[in-house]
């Protein structure tokens, strides 16, 4: 094997975890969002669960005082709090799934490479 199999090898324990490589393992969602913090952007990922708390907790907090709130003013401002925050956290959670999506391609860009290396070297 040439130097760029054996690094594709190493990439792919890297990703799989050690051990040997099986081509048809599939992560489930708790490994996805496990791997996502062992990475070299794995600040990206605390942020991302940081901000979704935090606003799903503003939304949460909005939609009760809604219901308490006793004038239509009130009403209104808590309406709109609840509204902003809750698109917020929607769309950091449809950002952090693009991030495990693109994550989950590259590991089966990985897995194709290392099929189409073990496909030549049985034809050489």
């Amino acid at each position: 094997m040439t130097s760029f199999d054996d690094d594709l090898k190493e990439g792919l324990k890297k990703v799989n975890g050690e051990g040997d490589y099986d081509p048809g393992q599939e992560q489930s969602l708790f490994q996805m969002i496990g791997s996502s913090f062992r990475g070299r952007q794995w600040w990206l990922s605390c942020i991302a669960w940081v901000y979704i708390f935090v606003f799903t907790g503003l939304a949460v907090f909005a939609a009760v005082r809604f219901f308490g709130a006793e004038t239509t003013r009130a009403q209104i401002l808590y309406a709109t709090i609840f509204a902003i925050t809750a698109a917020i956290a929607m769309a950091v959670k449809m950002w952090y799934w693009m991030i495990l999506n693109r994550n989950s391609i590259q590991r089966e860009i990985k897995r194709l490479e290392m099929t189409i290396t073990q496909l030549t070297n049985k034809v050489d």
